[in-house]
């Protein structure tokens, strides 16, 4: 039952990413973009920045440099284009582990974004979720729903320092408690109490010792 519930949500989830793209990009027309990666252990977001590879149905072009082939082959795997490098799927039962914010941008010609929460550490394996009521970079509504990434997506991640583990991560910092000040009012309370005190004691003493010494002498 949940391998067909895993198979009908990947047949929807492709219809809907793959319907009615509003996408104007004339022949030979280079589409730039930029990725963003923010999260745990990142002091600062990762950015990749590049050429997109590939149109709004898979169809393939040509990347001028590293960086967009790097850009390209993450947007492909993140499942933001149509293809069969991952599948869409039901949510993970083991534990997700740190989350990550993934913030994808068409530059130009038509300016576009789409988010995803990326679970680097899950267990299983990466995986990508599309939050709700997004439109995808080609103008095609975005599923809400669970994409399973191929083997080998994070390297693009971890080249530009994303953690390899959680292990990686760096501890919380723990914050230290201020032992309490006393201001100069205060403590002389204090001061004083304790010399009455002391001297109640001395008298309940004294008190007890004269009527031990009475009973005696009786």
């Amino acid at each position: 039952m949940r391998r067909f519930l895993a198979l009908a949500i990947g047949v929807a989830a492709a219809v809907m990413v793959l319907a009615g793209p509003a996408f104007a990009k004339g022949p030979g027309q280079e589409v730039f973009g930029q990725l963003l990666v923010a999260g745990p252990g990142l002091s600062t977001p990762i950015q990749l920045e590049g050429a997109l590879a590939f149109g709004p149905y898979g169809e393939q072009a040509t990347a001028p440099d590293a960086d967009s082939r790097d850009f390209s082959a993450f947007v492909l795997g993140s499942g933001l284009i149509p293809s069969d490098t991952g599948y869409f799927g039901l949510e993970p039962t083991g534990d997700l582990g740190p989350r990550y914010v993934v913030t994808v941008r068409l530059t130009k010609p038509d300016p576009s974004y789409v988010q995803q929460d990326l679970y680097p550490f899950a267990k299983g394996g990466p995986v990508f979720f599309n939050p709700p009521n997004q439109t995808g970079l080609f103008g095609s509504r975005l599923p809400s729903a669970w994409w399973y990434p191929p083997a080998g997506i994070l390297s693009v991640l971890t080249a530009r320092g994303l953690p390899v583990s959680p292990s990686a991560l760096p501890l919380p910092a723990t914050k230290k408690v201020p032992a309490p000040i006393l201001d100069a009012g205060s403590s002389k309370v204090w001061i004083a109490l304790g010399v009455i005190g002391a001297l109640t004691l001395l008298l309940v003493g004294g008190a007890l010792a004269g009527r031990q010494r009475s009973v005696r002498a009786a």
